[in-house]
């Protein structure tokens, strides 16, 4: 398959992985939500800190599930 064939031979991108990358920039570009958490508790700030980046790993996964199983 040549490169031409293949630039238009693209799929749609699944709903649900627009909705995913959509989460995890809310999740991790959106300080005021880090520094609510924090709330001036250091543990708290970490904690959020953690868990967001363990989401966003998770959902990392799940995209890459949604994208093999959309493409089968």
């Amino acid at each position: 398959m040549s490169k031409s064939e293949r630039a238009t031979h693209r799929r749609p991108i699944p709903r649900s992985l627009v909705i995913l990358i959509a989460a995890d920039a809310l999740i991790l570009l959106l300080p005021p939500m880090h520094w609510a958490f924090g709330n001036g508790n250091p543990a708290s700030s970490v904690g959020y800190f953690l868990c967001s980046g363990f989401c966003v790993m998770a959902s990392l996964f799940a995209m890459f599930a949604i994208d093999r199983k959309a493409a089968a």
